[in-house]
């Protein structure tokens, strides 16, 4: 038997991926990449991992045959976005397990058929234990109302049933996947990037938000509430369905500030500077109470004051460093803005020490690799 690990996700070089943005920001997602990057980067502190990589085609840059992540040499699967793409995917995922020892234990990131299927084949013969993580539940992915994309979220739903053992972003999502007695940890998220205490105090109050611009993001309740608070500025980062909505909020009100989309370094930087960020979510929404908003996490990592919408997704710990926004309205938003802002220095900076060890202690990659790692082989 094994104790090697086997991953298989979405992880590429940062160029690839940042040029693979640039032609369809909608369809690539920073928060993967970064979450994959932080929990290889755990895992390898344990022990040994054999990785591979689905990376999408791309016509106007060269697909890397191979990705370095420190010491770990991660094989890329260059795969064209048609059917004949992904059963030729497909095909080498399955050559390539094939060649795997007897009782390997693979690690998925979500449920992709061209990965699962080619595992599920094997399972029995090479006595694979498979197990997922599990980011999003098909059934609540924000679909068009297609044939073709039911098809796809049935089949997704379907093989989502069929691993060993589970890693879930939220306790939640175990009342959705008939998990039964198959085992299960929850991990919402990791920290990987420099954490220090914030050094000096904001002078501006500048209210921040970073992510999608869609409407179940929240953020027409967020320029709402922040148009009739008391801070002085409202900086939004990102794009979506609603980024000519913030661009005219923008126009007609001098204290916001759309900065479009930005480099994850600008954005870091960018959240050390606010005095508050927030993350506004319905929890009455099926893809917001089955999942973690990756972003709560990475605002606290930045020392800055966060408030967050009391939602089923978020662990009941981190409301001990967080402002609580109640309910999803602007008023809650304007009325959690209003509390904030009068903190002095010497409160916020005890908060900023609090959040910080919160994060360093409990979400680095080493500690939440530790526990994947140990779950995996147990």
């Amino acid at each position: 038997m094994s104790n090697k690990i086997v991953y298989i996700g979405y992880y590429c070089e940062q160029s690839y991926f940042s040029h693979l943005i640039e032609k369809d920001k909608k369809r690539y997602s920073q928060a993967r990449q970064n979450l994959e990057y932080s929990l290889l980067e755990g895992i390898k502190e344990q022990g040994e991992i054999d990785a591979i990589s689905y990376v999408p085609y791309s016509a106007t840059m060269s697909c890397p045959a191979e990705t370095i992540l420190d010491q770990i040499r991660i094989k890329n699967i260059c795969v064209e976005d048609n059917l004949s793409g992904v059963i030729k995917g497909a095909l080498s995922i399955f050559h390539i397990l094939e060649k795997k020892e007897n009782g390997a234990k693979i690690l998925m990131y979500a449920v992709n058929p061209m990965f699962v299927i080619p595992a599920l084949l094997l399972r029995r013969r090479k006595k694979f234990v498979i197990c997922t993580i599990c980011s999003e539940l098909p059934q609540y992915r924000r679909w068009k109302e297609k044939l073709k994309n039911r098809i796809k979220h049935g089949i997704q739903a379907f093989l989502n049933r069929r691993f060993d053992k589970y890693i879930l972003l939220t306790e939640k999502m175990k009342d959705v996947i008939p998990i039964k007695r198959k085992p299960y940890m929850v991990m919402e998220g990791i920290y990987s990037g420099t954490l220090s205490i914030k050094d000096s105090f904001p002078q501006t109050k500048a209210v921040m938000y970073a992510g999608g611009l869609s409407e179940d993001n929240g953020i027409k309740h967020i320029i709402d509430g922040f148009k009739s608070s008391n801070a002085d500025e409202l900086w939004v980062c990102g794009g979506g369905p609603l980024e000519e909505y913030v661009r005219t909020e923008a126009q007609n009100d001098s204290r916001i500030k759309y900065l479009g989309m930005v480099s994850v370094d600008e954005v870091r930087r960018l959240e050390r500077e606010a005095f508050l960020l927030v993350c506004v979510r319905d929890n009455k929404n099926p893809l917001t109470m089955y999942s973690f908003p990756s972003k709560v996490l990475e605002y606290l990592a930045s020392g800055t004051r966060v408030a967050v919408s009391k939602l089923d997704g978020v662990p009941h710990e981190y409301y001990q460093y967080v402002e609580t926004i109640n309910d999803y309205d602007f008023t809650s938003i304007k009325e959690c803005i209003n509390s904030t802002v009068l903190l002095n220095a010497k409160e916020y900076q005890l908060i900023s020490k609090r959040q910080i060890e919160f994060v360093q202690n409990n979400k680095c990659p080493a500690f939440q690799g530790k526990r994947v790692f140990d779950f995996i082989l147990k």
